[in-house]
């Protein structure tokens, strides 16, 4: 089965595509194949089992520069290249400030040269967020993404996976949304690798709970 994962940014995107390649036993995963346009021609040479992981507005070259959120050349691109996919997963989040959080601490790890898959907490990141200037234009950055993902889903007329409830603590939850992929996988032994025990992102330690 060939599945494509269509997401935005911070939704524990790559995370889902490696355990469900891990699960499903696939050889072949590619992650984000046109952020850089150079590094792989359109399409892919994709075999019978394999995983790809996207974000919105990342196109192939084929299809031009994607420099401007309105513009309708992603939509073209997604539409002609999911015709190649058995399957389709969205993804998104719900709760904006989260999704904030983690792409203010994703930028963060990268001006400082870390590796984006450490561990972090929100005290990390407290001085950037106290930044509103930074803050608003950050959230103009994100809604173009969340919004498309709006969009796919009824141009695909497939749900929206959400963060909350893949990574949730809802297991039971999260279980139904896997067994409604309808993708061929172990649904329990996937449910386990996405516990949100293996989250990055860390409780905050100043806070004591009553």
């Amino acid at each position: 089965m060939k599945i494509l994962i269509i997401s935005a940014p911070r939704t524990g995107s790559s995370s889902l595509a490696k355990n469900l390649k891990n699960v499903l036993r696939y050889n072949q995963l590619y992650l984000e194949p046109y952020l850089y346009k150079e590094h792989y021609g359109y399409p892919l040479n994709l075999s019978k089992n394999s995983i790809v992981k996207t974000i919105t507005y990342q196109i192939a070259s084929q299809y031009g520069e994607n420099d401007d959120y309105k513009s309708a050349k992603f939509e073209l691109f997604i539409s002609d290249w999911a015709k190649e996919f058995d399957k389709i997963i969205l993804l998104s989040r719900k709760n904006e400030q989260d999704h904030l959080e983690s792409w203010v601490n994703l930028l963060s790890k990268q001006e400082n040269g870390e590796s984006v898959y450490k561990k972090w907490n929100i005290n990390q990141i407290k001085d950037k967020l106290q930044n509103h200037n930074y803050v608003d234009h950050l959230k103009k950055q994100i809604k173009p993404h969340t919004d498309k993902i709006k969009e796919l889903s009824i141009l695909f007329n497939i749900p929206i996976t959400f963060y909350e409830d893949l990574y949730g603590i809802d297991r039971k939850k999260s279980l139904e949304i896997i067994k409604s992929w309808d993708c061929s996988v172990d649904s329990e032994e996937l449910n386990k690798k996405l516990d949100p025990k293996f989250k990055l992102r860390q409780p905050d330690k100043s806070i004591t709970t009553l």
